[in-house]
């Protein structure tokens, strides 16, 4: 499996299978291709795919900002100086076909070590209950809940980086 930054020639894949991942039961959202093109586009984000033999098996998507500014954004209780510099993992998803094969693990290591390199000084996720990911979230001795939604999402958090 490689791991790799998304490239232009990505994006109708990458649009696909974040349609389907995000479709599904937890989520159940339904996103049209022009609005999942604008998640591809977000400023200060950025994105990466895992492939096999040129299969698009799963992306990863985030950035490194200001607690403050993330606050302010997203309108979290983020529970760290408004001048740290966080790590916001944005967006993640595999294919339904390779879930539990440790893509997903595989693609949120990757996430870290680059936001490691460019200096992150914590870290936030937001899920819901129900997903694949939810279980190390709630289980890992890094994160704490910061914030839980009305819909059911919950923030996690920690300072520093959690480990894998």
């Amino acid at each position: 499996m490689q791991i790799r930054r998304m490239e232009p020639t990505d994006h109708e894949a990458v649009i696909s299978l974040y349609g389907k991942v995000f479709g599904e039961v937890p989520w159940s959202e339904q996103w049209s291709q022009a609005n999942i093109q604008r998640q591809l586009n977000q400023m200060h984000i950025d994105w990466w795919i895992a492939l096999s033999k040129s299969k698009l098996l799963g992306f990863v998507a985030g950035g490194l900002t200001s607690a403050g500014v993330l606050s302010k954004q997203f309108n979290f209780s983020v529970q760290c100086p408004p001048d740290i510099q966080l790590c916001y993992l944005a967006e993640l998803g595999t294919s339904p076909n390779h879930r539990r094969q440790g893509i997903g693990r595989q693609l949120t290591r990757h996430f870290l070590e680059v936001a490691r390199k460019r200096g992150a000084d914590a870290f936030c996720v937001r899920t819901r209950p129900g997903t694949g990911n939810h279980p190390w979230y709630e289980d890992s001795p890094d994160l704490s809940h910061w914030q839980c939604y009305p819909d059911g999402r919950i923030l996690y958090g920690c300072t520093g980086l959690p480990r894998l």
